[in-house]
């Protein structure tokens, strides 16, 4: 994959470290920024659990990571792999100069600026959701075995948001499904109605122990 990091990345890398900055050290005194200060500080890390806990696990990684690098530095590292999260697909997509421009503008508004360049469950979920995605991208074109860092993220999906993961198994069955027997646009439909139902249906089903 050619890698392209221009003006608009490097605009949106910044955006990004500002509002880091602004979430730290404005908007933290009027919102509580969530679980932040628990996880810089370790005090819910669970060792016997921490590879099945997204808590324990996101504790464990911010407190050694403020251990060794710094409040900063810490909350630095969650922004660039959500940086990595959101640049891996899109490059992949080789948008035009506007539709690169427009994604990266919603992507800049504040909610998901905020939440996603600090500290936090947020940035890991954007992190392995952009790896699953730009697998999905892949294999639309062709067929290929996932890599072991999209393993890692599928792996990070069932530990932090299952109920991600559920349509991105789906989606990767349909693309799989439609290039395997060449489906008709009708076969596609039918084929992408049962999985969208089937999606919805494992959500419903296990929403008890999706909410715990």
């Amino acid at each position: 994959m050619k890698l392209i990091f221009n003006k608009y990345w490097a605009t949106f890398l910044l955006v990004k470290f500002f509002w880091m900055v602004f979430a730290l050290f404005i908007f933290k005194n009027y919102v509580q920024l969530a679980d932040l200060e628990t996880y810089l500080n370790g005090s819910r890390v669970d060792f016997d659990n921490i590879f099945y806990s997204s808590t324990s696990m996101t504790g464990f990684i911010a407190s050694t990571l403020k251990k060794y690098i710094g409040f900063m530095g810490a909350n630095i590292a969650f922004m660039l792999i959500s940086f990595y999260g959101i640049y891996l697909p899109l490059n992949k997509l080789n948008l035009s100069r506007k539709s690169l421009i427009f994604c990266l503008f919603l992507l800049s508004l504040p909610s998901f600026g905020i939440w996603s360049s600090i500290v936090g469950k947020e940035a890991v979920s954007v992190f392995f959701m952009g790896i699953l995605a730009s697998y999905l991208i892949d294999i639309h074109s062709s067929i290929r075995r996932p890599q072991l860092i999209e393993l890692f993220a599928l792996y990070l999906g069932l530990i932090f948001k299952i109920q991600y993961v559920i349509p991105v198994l789906l989606a990767y069955f349909y693309i799989l499904i439609k290039n395997k027997l060449n489906l008709s646009s009708l076969q596609q439909l039918i084929v992408l109605s049962c999985l969208l139902s089937f999606s919805i249906y494992l959500v419903w089903e296990f929403s008890d122990e999706i909410n715990r």
